[in-house]
């Protein structure tokens, strides 16, 4: 197996596993933001929810970033593939 044909397959695989994982937020309904921070509660409820809307951002950041990847790649491999 050529060299540019396991990077093509590697990237496919972290695409697909950067999409599992975007997806188990894409699956869960964000909640609205939380009003009010004046008591603990409020505040680890307000605390929990904005590490969820980071964890989901940076989820779609590695989605879209090995999408790139993995598209670069198989346009590598064509090249390749076509002589």
């Amino acid at each position: 197996m050529s060299v540019v044909h396991q990077q093509r397959e590697d990237a496919y695989a972290e695409y697909k596993r950067s999409v599992a994982e975007y997806k188990k937020y894409d699956d869960q309904s964000s909640e609205e933001e939380p009003q009010g921070r004046e008591t603990e509660a409020q505040k680890e409820k307000y605390d929990k929810w904005n590490q969820w809307e980071y964890d989901k951002s940076e989820a779609f950041r590695r989605r879209a970033a090995a999408s790139e990847k993995y598209k670069r790649i198989v346009a590598e491999y064509e090249k390749y593939e076509d002589k």
